[in-house]
């Protein structure tokens, strides 16, 4: 008995820690290209280059994320509604108008941090 609440507390601790830890990664960030437009996301929505939405390989869907371009230090909000492949290099996949709001549209790729809110 006392081997399970023991396990049960410490199992609540631990759940407790990980809701209140923030997540940051540093990666490689692109943009859709144009043909997605109307296209379902995997959460369902309807895709919008226009928006600021993104995709990553396992955050929940409806995560809000900071982004930072590391080069230029430009910073946006987005929320996350579709998935990268699970082989894909980059961190996240954003909108054009994220990529133009961190100035990369004619690079097409840049080095970013991601901080969830």
């Amino acid at each position: 008995m006392k081997t399970l609440i023991f396990c049960i507390i410490l199992s609540t601790i631990t759940w407790l820690a990980k809701s209140d830890e923030k997540c940051i990664q540093i990666g490689k960030a692109s943009y859709y290209a144009d043909k997605f437009n109307g296209r379902k996301t995997a959460s369902g929505e309807v895709f919008s280059n226009d928006s600021l939405t993104c995709a990553h390989k396992s955050l929940k869907f409806g995560t809000v994320l900071l982004v930072k371009n590391i080069k230029n230090k430009r910073t946006i909000e987005v929320r996350v509604n579709d998935r990268l492949g699970k082989t894909s290099p980059h961190l996240i996949d954003l909108t054009k108008h994220g990529a133009k709001e961190l100035d990369f549209l004619k690079q097409g790729i840049a080095s970013v941090e991601i901080e969830c809110r």
